[in-house]
């Protein structure tokens, strides 16, 4: 837990169905965690559900800050775009996600801390 809550850039690695996105709300539900501000992605919708009710697709959460087109389904950096801030930022699933989606990514978030 020390690791995932201690570096800026955290990666949780295991076989399918070991409990990794378990682990991730268990973590979330940590106080020094849970009082921040918590953004909880997914690539897909299915792995968005595993997650709970609170955890968005990157395409739904990319495309409010203009950062993706639902008509061509490209992600892209937008420097003039809005930027949003969240103390604490997990995307489940990360391998599944492409280069474009995590630069539009990194690129609609500022502040992050863990």
């Amino acid at each position: 837990m020390n690791v995932l809550s201690n570096n800026r850039v955290s990666v949780l690695i295991g076989p399918a169905g070991t409990g990794k996105t378990k682990l991730l709300n268990i973590f979330c539900e940590q106080s020094f965690i849970k009082t921040g501000s918590i953004l909880r992605l997914a690539p897909t919708g299915k792995a968005r559900v595993n997650m709970g009710k609170n955890a968005k697709t990157l395409a739904t959460f990319l495309y409010k800050l203009k950062r993706y087109n639902p008509d061509t389904q490209q992600y892209f950096i937008n420097p003039n775009a809005e930027q949003v801030k969240y103390d604490t930022v997990i995307v489940d699933e990360s391998s599944m996600i492409t280069e474009e989606q995590l630069a539009a990514l990194i690129d609609s978030s500022t502040g992050a801390t863990k």
